[in-house]
């Protein structure tokens, strides 16, 4: 008997010890090693609340890597531009095509929301040089989601993250819980 119970109890913790390993989101190796090389850390949620989502190239925005939320209808494209591969990059060139691209060509649905986000905040928050909020409503054609957030940071001799996240009415607060996602080391 007393060994019945020492063999559930292994068993108990490699049960567990799987399921957690289960719940981690695998990224892709380009991605880990163009993150390693710009130095920046992003907190991917761990719990089983995300999931990697499968990338579908198209015109408006071809990110690095995708997840989605289980239970809330959200979704966060991460898109990286190392300085090696674009050293021509100009951060607040690239976000603002990134955002005119994304955003729906409805007049009432045109309007783009801008915030550069102070240098008190880049420091502190993320150790960026240059970075920018912009709140739109994507093209139909792009996303099924309501609303779109791009969040994009720039690091000199670095390069630059940009993180769109997607998501509908209602979802802000979980948006807000993963804004502060990404800083460069």
């Amino acid at each position: 008997m007393k060994y019945f119970k020492i063999i559930l109890l292994i068993q108990f913790f490699i049960l567990s010890y799987s399921n957690f390993l289960n719940a981690q989101i695998k990224l892709p190796v380009l991605f880990i090693e163009s993150l390693e090389q710009m130095k920046l850390d992003i907190a991917i949620p761990v719990e089983r609340t995300y999931k990697n989502k499968r990338i579908k190239r198209n015109e408006f925005f071809n990110p690095d890597h995708i997840i989605r939320a289980r239970r809330h209808r959200v979704e966060i494209q991460y898109a990286i531009f190392p300085k090696d591969s674009h050293p021509h990059l100009i951060p607040h060139i690239r976000h603002s095509m990134t955002v005119t691209s994304l955003t729906s060509n409805q007049d009432q649905l045109r309007t783009i929301a801008v915030h550069k986000i102070s240098k008190e905040d880049l420091s502190n928050s993320y150790n960026a040089d240059w970075g920018s909020i912009s709140f739109f409503q994507p093209k139909r054609a792009f996303s099924k989601y309501q609303h779109g957030k791009l969040l994009s940071l720039y690091k000199e001799d670095r390069g630059m993250i940009c993180i769109l996240f997607l998501f509908d009415e209602g979802e802000e607060e979980e948006v807000d819980r993963q804004i502060m996602a990404a800083k460069f080391e």
